[in-house]
């Protein structure tokens, strides 16, 4: 995962909000 793409960010965050979900 890009990081530095915006889809890369959008992904990662969804991804911290299914653990902290």
């Amino acid at each position: 995962v890009n990081i530095d793409n915006g889809f890369g960010a959008g992904y990662l965050a969804v991804q911290m909000l299914r653990i902290l979900g």
